[in-house]
């Protein structure tokens, strides 16, 4: 599934003054694509404060080129730059400013630009040039819940996309008649399931009686040559028939791509269960409550003609039982230290699942501080409540996965692997909260 978008894209020198020019290009854009001025105002802030930083420490005529794109439920702000030694400590969760600390209050723009956005991540795009992406995503009004009708055993279940109220009502039996757990948290804003549909990143099949009341529903997302991610199948009239028939048509629609497989990790159920492969499974921590188990699973779609992965020795066992388990044809390569300089610091990004008391945490630099960097990152938030704590590692990307020794001496664990998640495998850590419940 193509992402339905439109972009403008600006090539400016990396110059302070000519900050003016991109910002009102972007509000202007925000405003046209109907961003509420609440949200323009953060987006604004956070182009601001990076554009200034990256243009004070730039070279003598160094170019940027802007992109800002609209997926209907987000914007999107790509700056992309020539290749060179940045400190972008500030991106960390746990970074502090004191005005007694001038270098850190020099990043002091970074920092309240990573706040202002919901996802933030670099990426190397050419041997010489690096990509800063934010995205800014619309604000929604959450759902109001409403009373449900009674739903009967139906006599015949018709599987069909659905007109957007009939989405609604599908949010509506979802978060009243299903466990949170189960499903993931943008399923609360009706308004963004339906505008995340329009841009073509995500699909729905809902299933409905002989009355047309909704009993069920699926939903997944992805692209071409990666995994496919679904949510459910989720039914509401307690009829084993009608899960089968939306997983069924689900798979119908995807194998019409060239997709390598679709992975679970939300619903949890016997269907499940048959039709996939376990990939593993996550704790479920709540404070005051028993620890759960959640499972995740993987079905392969089409034919895995093999990758090459990168692997710590520490983690390489685990590695090779997942894939001899599952049948994926993997060359596995050994990252080892042979005495090289390495980065002093490491940075870590934050996304935040509050209604589920989850965080993943992502790297954007490898450091030698990677432990202590954790160690505190994991301190500030349990101190928040936040005990779901997870971290992604993409095994495609080779730096990453030098960070294992440090993530298994600040007490996270391999959990999950999600094959083509990434720009390779994504393998899930999670850390084990233990007695700070």
């Amino acid at each position: 599934m193509e992402r339905k978008t439109q972009e403008i894209s600006i090539n400016i020198h990396m110059h302070s003054q000519m900050a003016p020019v991109i910002l009102a290009a972007i509000e202007n854009y925000a405003r046209v694509c109907g961003m509420d001025k609440p949200d323009i105002l953060k987006l604004v802030l956070a182009v601001e404060e990076i554009f200034t930083y990256l243009s004070d420490t730039s070279l003598p005529g160094e170019m940027m080129l802007l992109q800002c794109r609209y997926f209907t439920y987000c914007l999107q702000v790509d700056f992309i730059f020539p290749l060179r030694s940045l400190n972008l400590r500030a991106f960390n969760l746990t970074t502090e400013v004191r005005a007694d600390n001038e270098p850190l209050m020099e990043e002091m723009g970074l920092l309240i630009a990573s706040r202002s956005v919901e996802k933030l991540y670099f990426s190397r795009i050419h041997p010489d040039k690096l990509c800063l992406s934010m995205v800014k995503e619309k604000t929604y009004p959450e759902m109001i819940k409403q009373p449900l009708a009674d739903l009967a055993p139906a006599l015949q279940t018709i599987i069909r996309p659905a007109e957007p109220e009939e989405i609604k009502e599908f949010c509506q039996n979802l978060l009243q008649r299903i466990a949170a757990s189960q499903y993931p948290s943008f399923f609360n804003y009706p308004g963004k399931v339906i505008d995340m549909l329009a841009g073509d990143e995500y699909s729905i099949l809902l299933a409905f009686d002989e009355k047309d009341h909704v009993v069920g529903g699926i939903c997944w997302t992805g692209s071409q040559d990666r995994t496919v991610e679904c949510f459910g199948p989720y039914v509401f009239n307690d009829i084993e028939a009608t899960a089968l028939a939306l997983m069924e048509e689900c798979l119908v629609h995807i194998g019409r791509s060239s997709v390598p497989g679709i992975i679970s990790r939300y619903a949890d159920n016997a269907l499940l269960a048959s039709y996939f492969e376990k990939l593993g499974s996550t704790s479920i921590y709540k404070a005051g409550e028993r620890t759960s188990r959640k499972n995740a699973y993987y079905r392969q779609i089409n034919e895995d003609s093999g990758s090459r992965v990168w692997a710590h020795p520490d983690i390489e066992g685990f590695l090779q039982e997942f894939y001899q388990r599952l049948f994926l044809p993997r060359e596995i390569r050994l990252v080892l230290n042979q005495g090289e300089q390495q980065n002093q610091e490491s940075v870590f990004t934050t996304e935040f699942d509050r209604g589920r008391e989850q965080v993943t945490i992502r790297p954007l630099v490898f450091g030698e501080d990677a432990e202590h960097n954790l160690t505190q990152h994991i301190n500030s938030l349990q101190k928040e409540k936040l005990f779901n704590i997870f971290l992604e590692v993409d095994l495609g990307k080779a730096w990453q996965v030098s960070l294992t020794p440090y993530l298994l001496s600040s007490g996270f664990k391999p959990c999950l692997l999600l094959p083509y998640a990434g720009d390779g495998d994504l393998l899930i850590f999670q850390f084990e909260a233990g007695d700070a419940l």
